[in-house]
């Protein structure tokens, strides 16, 4: 780069210092210049295109923020900080099209990079991804990312964007305008997103190519609005298509960034699963050809035979002795007669139930699924429980639940799709549904608490999303094992956002000392089903090694000595 070296030091090969005529030397970097005007071209365009990229990223990144923050603080407080700050200048206006202007663009875009990122983290990793998980990109589903979206953009540019030196007005009138267009722009972006996946084109629904399509569309609403609000009119294409160069670039290292999430901590738990497609598909390959179909299990229904399984007519022997006898001691006593009905439709339930689990034919280990009532077959839960409930019989387990609809419906139905055992423990109801029509043993119950209790015959309990109801059978159970009434078995909350609350609620007991470190470990908190069957499959195998290496004390020899003659 011949402009870089210093001219003094050339003079004496250039010109004759006694009669100032060009010297041979001169006369050949005459000849050497023109050689390397040929050649140095590209090497002129990359050293613009990477002087204005540099210049541009540090104006941008942080000559721009921090002039921002100082003209605030030089409005409120009447400093004059704003002179002492300029470190760099805002870039030059370049002809379109050279290696300056790209470098320009390549600057004010990798600039961009850092507030994206901001972004990510605020609105949160994992959103867009919860949207397609619950197939439900409603304004209401919507409102949480959009305001934080909208808080970003004010924050960005009421705060962060600095005011034009030859902008007219109030100084926080220019500011508020600043920041409804660094919102509006925002929110075209975020929003985009969503109707973009919500369209559920496999193309579309990508999370770069849609972050990057409404990174388009944000630009064109950044530029032309910050041109408008200005009183400059729309702004010139040149501005506009680098706007929205900057704009989809950034956007789309966003939307790379939720798919580098998604791969290394999948949203759904599950690795490849994001929508409730994707979970359906899943739940199918654990069905068996050849299943039965689903059987009648409403009392107005034709066939009801099936869910009705235990009747009350089939009692046993010694279970009327014992009636006999618990009737007797009923009759003598003086509590009040709603009691009495309670003791005996008690004793009813639990002999009914508990007989008739403990005598299925072929029986396996028992896994207990807890949940809501509430999820259709069009939800991602409904569907993930249903994999539950096949992955279940798959690992050699029978599967229980409530009986009811939701999860409970859901797990049965994948045990039963899967030709496994399918146990239900319903609650009798007035005008109630008996069962699910997915069980193949329907346990029927008048109360609640014998329900429950016939629930915690399991051999591990799986706590799927719920309510109140699904809190109380989780929270009893741990209960139960904590106290020493059920042996210690796993109990499994599948989803740690969802259960991170309970978590911590405990977390705080612990602390002030209401239970004990031991008690926190009696459940583990999932972010997928895959994580509960490999975490059963590693206790088999300990178990399997403990029982190898335990001696056998039936064959041990005795080393007991013999009893001293008298």
């Amino acid at each position: 780069m011949w402009h870089l070296i210093e001219l003094d030091a050339l003079l004496p090969f250039i010109w004759d210092q006694n009669t100032m005529e060009p010297t041979v030397s001169a006369k050949n970097l005459d000849h050497a210049m023109q050689a390397s005007s040929s050649t140095g071209g590209e090497s002129s365009a990359i050293g613009q295109f990477a002087s204005h990229a540099v210049s541009s990223l540090e104006y941008n990144l942080v000559q721009a923020p921090l002039t921002a923050v100082t003209q605030i603080v030089d409005n409120e407080v009447g400093t004059n900080l704003l002179p002492k700050v300029q470190f760099c200048d805002a870039p030059k206006q370049s002809k379109v099209g050279t290696a300056a202007w790209m470098g320009d663009i390549a600057g004010s875009t990798a600039a961009a990079a850092l507030p994206f990122i901001v972004f990510h983290r605020m609105i949160g990793p994992g959103v867009a991804a919860a949207f397609e998980t619950s197939a439900d990109y409603g304004v209401m589903k919507a409102m949480p990312a959009l305001g934080k979206t909208a808080a970003l953009g004010a924050v960005y540019g009421g705060i962060l964007t600095p005011t034009s030196a030859d902008a007219k007005g109030d100084f926080w009138l220019e500011r508020g305008k600043n920041a409804l267009v660094s919102i509006a722009a925002l929110e075209t972006m975020t929003a985009g997103s969503i109707g973009l996946k919500a369209t559920g084109k496999a193309v579309l629904t990508n999370d770069i190519i849609a972050s990057t399509l409404s990174g388009a569309v944000a630009g064109e609403v950044d530029v032309d609005g910050h041109s408008l609000m200005h009183g400059q009119g729309l702004a010139s294409n040149k501005d506009r298509f680098a706007s929205i160069a900057a704009w989809s670039v950034g956007s789309a290292m966003g939307g790379a960034a939720n798919t580098v999430h998604e791969v290394l901590a999948p949203t759904s738990g599950i690795r490849g699963v994001c929508t409730l497609d994707d979970m359906t598909r899943l739940a199918d390959t654990t069905v068996k050809p050849g299943h039965p179909d689903r059987y009648a299990f409403e009392s107005q229904q034709a066939n009801p035979v099936k869910a009705e399984m235990i009747t009350e007519d089939q009692l046993h022997e010694w279970y009327n002795r014992s009636s006999l006898n618990l009737r007797h001691e009923i009759d003598n006593s003086l509590m009040p007669i709603d009691w009495k009905k309670q003791i005996v439709s008690g004793h009813q339930d639990f002999t009914y139930a508990l007989d008739a689990l403990a005598n299925r034919p072929n029986p396996k280990p028992i896994g207990v699924v807890y949940g809501s009532a509430r999820f259709k077959e069009n939800d991602f839960r409904y569907q993930r429980a249903r994999y539950i409930g096949g992955r279940m019989v798959q690992e050699g387990y029978d599967v229980m639940t409530g009986g009811g609809p939701g999860t409970m419906e859901a797990a049965n139905r994948g045990a039963y799709e899967a030709d496994g055992s399918s146990i239900g423990v319903v609650l009798k109801l007035p005008h109630e549904q008996r069962g699910n029509g997915y069980q193949t043993l329907t346990l029927k119950h008048r109360n609640f608490y014998t329900r429950m209790e016939n629930l915690k015959k399991a051999d591990f309990f799986i706590v799927e999303d719920g309510g109140i109801g699904t809190g109380a059978e989780a929270l009893d159970t741990l209960t139960h094992i904590q106290c020493g009434k059920l042996k210690e078995v796993p109990v499994y909350f599948v989803g740690k956002k969802h259960y991170s609350l309970m978590d911590n609620w405990l977390n705080a007991m612990e602390k002030a000392g209401t239970i004990s470190p031991a008690d926190r470990k009696l459940y583990k908190i999932v972010d997928g089903p895959d994580e509960i069957f490999a975490d059963l499959n590693r206790k088999k195998a300990d178990q399997a090694a403990a029982q190898k290496n335990s001696p056998d004390l039936t064959s041990a020899p005795t080393d007991q000595p013999k009893p001293a003659a008298t």
